[in-house]
């Protein structure tokens, strides 16, 4: 099964989301700077996901295995019990974005362009969680990450190969396995209803 590509995800993030996390509604000239910012990315963002729906084929003691691919992990294996499939994804806030924030040199300029950035990767795993439901049936997800518990943070390299060529949405691991853009997620998404 090819990968499903979605690139098409609206970054509608308002100001006082921002402001209000990061309590600067009494610093206006932070305010200012990072509405100009949040303006700035709204022109440029493109958050994108590529997933995959895929049964699991088996299940073990502390395994599972995907598209002949194995994972071993005991708290990843009773995490998907009793489920039959699940969603091996990668989210990004997208290339464009991320090189946006790296050009930043300024260390302010550079933590808002960054909290920007996640935000567009939060909407971007956010959209696949409604497409999901509208189209493969599953009311809700949620997720584990490679890292998260047992679950051995190198088997990133396994889920970027099940997931396949991930060039069209412009992610990538490094070398050292961190993934690029920095603001991206590689989960195994899964139904919880």
């Amino acid at each position: 099964m090819d990968a499903i590509i979605l690139d098409n995800i609206p970054f509608t993030a308002e100001l006082e989301m921002f402001t209000e996390r990061m309590r600067l509604q009494k610093r206006p000239a932070l305010v200012k700077q990072l509405a100009a910012l949040l303006e700035e990315a709204k022109g440029i963002a493109r958050p994108k996901v590529m997933f995959k729906e895929l049964p699991i084929e088996k299940k073990g003691e502390d395994l599972i295995v995907l598209d002949g691919v194995s994972f071993r992990s005991r708290d990843l294996r009773q995490t998907v019990a009793d489920l039959p499939r699940v969603f091996p994804t990668i989210a990004t806030c997208g290339h464009e974005l991320g090189n946006w924030a790296a050009a930043y040199e300024d260390m302010m300029v550079r933590f808002f362009a960054e909290v920007i950035c996640e935000a567009a990767m939060t909407a971007a795993q956010e959209y696949l969680a409604q497409y999901v439901a509208q189209h493969h049936g599953a009311a809700a997800i949620t997720y584990i990450l490679p890292g998260t518990l047992d679950w051995p943070i190198t088997d990133q390299d396994k889920l970027f190969a099940l997931i396949g060529d991930t060039a069209p949405i412009g992610v990538y691991l490094t070398e050292q396995g961190t993934m690029r853009p920095i603001k991206t997620v590689s989960a195994l998404y899964y139904e919880t209803a």
